[in-house]
Order: C-alpha cells, then sequence, then structure tokens
C-alpha cells in the first residue's frame, strides 16, 4: 500500500485525469464549453471534507450505478444534478442523440440514462485505469430528492474514498456532479 502522500496524489491524478474525460464528453454532447468548478477526493479517517452533492442546489435528480469488481460490489458511481436543470441538459443534447421525447414530468429519462452512461462511463474508466481496477458498472437506477437524502443514497456503507468532479456549463447554467464511491481505498502499487 502506498503511502499516505502519494496515495492522494495518485488519486488527484486520477481525479484530474477523470473529470477532463468526462468535460470533453460533455462539451460534445451539449455543444457548449464546460468547465471543472471543484475537485475533490475524500479518504475515510483522514479528510473530513462534506460531499459536493450537498453544494448543489435545490431538489436534486441523481443516476447511480452500482460498481462491481471480482471482488464483488465495491461502491457506485453517480451523477447529481439540480431538477430544474434537467430539462436544460436534455435540450441541449437534442440534434446530438436525435429528438427528445416528452414524458409526463418533461423530459425523456432515456436521455438522461443515456448521458449518464456515457459521461459516468468517461468517468469510471479514467479513474479505474489510473488505480489499475476494472470496474463493471450496474443497469443505472433514478432518484430524485433533496440533497442531504441524495447524498446518503450515493455513498455505499461504509465509504472509504470518495472521488468527485463538479461540472458547470455557465452559459446554459447547467451544472452536475460526477461521484465515484468505494467501500474500500484501492492497495496501489508503487511505480519503479
Amino acid at each position: 500500500m502506498l503511502a499516505y502522500g502519494r496515495l492522494r496524489d495518485a488519486l488527484n491524478n486520477a481525479l484530474v485525469e477523470a473529470a477532463g474525460s468526462a468535460t470533453v464528453a460533455l462539451e460534445r454532447i451539449i455543444r457548449e464549453p464546460v468547465s471543472v468548478k471543484t475537485l475533490n477526493v475524500h479518504l475515510l479517517g483522514v479528510d473530513k471534507k462534506p460531499s459536493l452533492v450537498t453544494a448543489l442546489p435545490g431538489r436534486l435528480m441523481a443516476i447511480s450505478q452500482n460498481l462491481k469488481t471480482c471482488e464483488g460490489d465495491v461502491g457506485k458511481a453517480s451523477l447529481a444534478l439540480p431538477l430544474d436543470h434537467v430539462s436544460a441538459l436534455a435540450a441541449l443534447s437534442v440534434g446530438w442523440m436525435g429528438q427528445v421525447s416528452a414524458t409526463p414530468n418533461g423530459v425523456d429519462i432515456d436521455v438522461l440514462k443515456e448521458i449518464s452512461n456515457i459521461l459516468l462511463g468517461r468517468f469510471v474508466e479514467s479513474t479505474g485505469h489510473a488505480i489499475d481496477q476494472r470496474f463493471n458498472p450496474s443497469i443505472p437506477t433514478i432518484v430524485e430528492g433533496p440533497a442531504r437524502l441524495i447524498s446518503g443514497y450515493l455513498m455505499p456503507v461504509p465509504t472509504a474514498l470518495r472521488l468527485e468532479a463538479h461540472l458547470s456549463a455557465s452559459a446554459k447554467a447547467i451544472e452536475l456532479l460526477l461521484l465515484i464511491a468505494l467501500t474500500k481505498t484501492p492497495a496501489l502499487t508503487p511505480l519503479e
């Protein structure tokens, strides 16, 4: 196991790479510039940072996938965004994905699942590559509610490691959070 400082550096590098990959994908989907507002690495027992989920305004929608490895369930990957940003995100994807069809809540859930699959796929793959871990995500589930409740849902118990990227497309006022929460800290092998 790497010492804390080297582990934190490796996780920060993984998070920067993963956030960059997801940012490029989101820019292609919405055809707008996207910026990374905040990156957060949280190690259980070392960091006291609150989750960035609670920084998002209002009620949230989250699309979450359980992550598995050969060892079984190891955590969750999630995309969370304010409920009032959902329609704008779906509307901006029109033309990239085709027509967005209206549903009773005004947004095609399949569009959001597809956007989530792309962004989380990039985020999870880049993170896994950087920490030498292959994750197999489950079928996505969607939840909606206040940030404090959504935050609890997105964190497996126990959560040993949390990687978060807060992205923003300021021209269209869309904010979203990509999150990986793992039940144990990866054992990274030092590079010689």
